[in-house]
């Protein structure tokens, strides 16, 4: 997260920019897709293969198959049926390999 103090921001004015909890002034994170197609949407997730952020119209919610970290690459069903974030690259590379 970039911080910046408070009176850069307010001479600047700069949209992007919000105070957290701690009174600091920072970047908002935005949606990867979106700023690849020149669009500036807020992520609201994180993808939990690789971490991009992803507003709502790009996050996929469901339940995925769960990968144990080890190669070759075993997926398994998901057996706590919990709903994931995941980004349209990584649900596609999924579906592929179950």
């Amino acid at each position: 997260m970039e911080v910046c103090n408070v009176s850069s921001h307010l001479e600047t004015n700069v949209p992007e920019m919000v105070n957290n909890t701690f009174g600091q002034w920072v970047n908002r994170m935005k949606c990867y897709i979106c700023a690849q197609q020149g669009k500036y949407s807020d992520a609201v997730g994180v993808c939990i293969v690789c971490g991009m952020g992803v507003c709502r119209e790009h996050m996929i919610r469901e339940e995925t198959p769960v990968w144990d970290g080890s190669y070759p690459v075993r997926l398994k069903p998901d057996t706590e049926h919990i709903k994931r974030i995941i980004c349209p690259p990584c649900h596609g590379a999924l579906k592929e390999n179950l």
